[in-house]
């Protein structure tokens, strides 16, 4: 079995797969950003229901910087405690491989919200991604794509009336779709080494002032 982590995006989701990469388990906290509260708990409510868990499939990012830190930490204290490897799916791999399914094999865009009006966007030609970039949607940037090309991801609403709908699939990262992608990477066994992981920010981490607290 695989333990599977998303936290890269608002809500927190673990599921469980067999090595196979058939999603057995799956459960998610609909809280938005309460990764530190939620994901100990369902990550103990898996591990208490499956017990020939061999490893663990964690979303790499990008996303959210706290949720990745908090998901890495707590995979990186399992797979110590509990000698499991660590798998590392880049997030945008785990949409492209779910609209790949739904739609079929094309071109792709995959796309993951990064605020302000930009995603963090990367191009599927069939075998493999292109470097992972933060995009602002213009119109110009836009009329520089292939009209070919489909959209998939948790920010369709940056394309607003200018892709057809039947060129878009609304996807939202969730941790049952790292399960085809941490099969394969476990029959390759093709691990990260979990004492120096670290996940995909795709961007420097730029702190603000905080709007609760003032200083």
């Amino acid at each position: 079995m695989i333990l599977l982590i998303e936290t890269s995006h608002r809500i927190c989701s673990v599921a469980v797969c067999d090595l196979e990469g058939t999603c057995l388990w799956e459960k998610q906290d609909d809280r938005i950003l309460k990764h530190a509260e939620a994901l100990p708990i369902l990550v103990k409510e898996a591990v208490d229901t499956f017990a020939d868990i061999k490893a663990i499939a964690l979303s790499k990012g990008p996303g959210s910087y706290t949720g990745l830190r908090i998901g890495a930490s707590l995979a990186q204290g399992l797979c110590y405690a509990k000698n499991w490897s660590l798998i590392g799916i880049p997030t945008h791999k785990s949409l492209i491989d779910n609209a790949i399914q739904e739609n079929g094999d094309v071109a792709y865009c995959a796309m993951i919200y990064a605020g302000r009006d930009e995603a963090y966007t990367t191009f599927w030609n069939g075998s493999e991604m292109s470097e992972i970039v933060p995009k602002n949607f213009t119109k110009e940037y836009m009329s520089s794509l292939d009209d070919t090309l489909c959209f998939t991801g948790d920010c369709m609403h940056l394309l607003g009336k200018r892709i057809a709908k039947e060129r878009t699939l609304d996807n939202t990262p969730h941790a049952r779709l790292l399960a085809k992608p941490a099969a394969a990477k476990w029959k390759k066994n093709d691990f990260e080494d979990w004492a120096y992981y670290t996940p995909l920010y795709a961007k420097d981490f730029i702190p603000g002032v905080s709007k609760k607290f003032k200083i």
